[in-house]
């Protein structure tokens, strides 16, 4: 019966590079998952910011207020961009 069990001989070689592609696939998997994250945070940053100028345009609008750049940028900044 032993003539027809061969010995398999592991390569070290070939075990490096499977680790090593292993090891990639993972690591691309984060890369792809931290940049779909940050692109749905980006997202959201940038819905948050329309409903808070929405807001703010609504309030100014519905005090009868003027929007001007005077009402909403302090007084020294413009002065020294004049």
């Amino acid at each position: 019966m032993q003539r027809f069990i061969r010995e398999r001989k592991t390569s070290y070689l070939r075990n490096v590079i499977i680790s090593v592609l292993i090891f990639l696939l993972i690591f691309a998997g984060f890369g792809c998952g931290l940049t779909a994250m940050n692109k749905k945070m980006d997202q959201e940053e940038m819905q948050t910011l329309q409903n808070a100028i929405t807001r703010s345009v609504t309030t100014c609008y519905t005090l009868g207020r003027e929007l001007s750049a005077e009402s909403w940028l302090p007084e020294k900044t413009l002065r020294t961009s004049l």
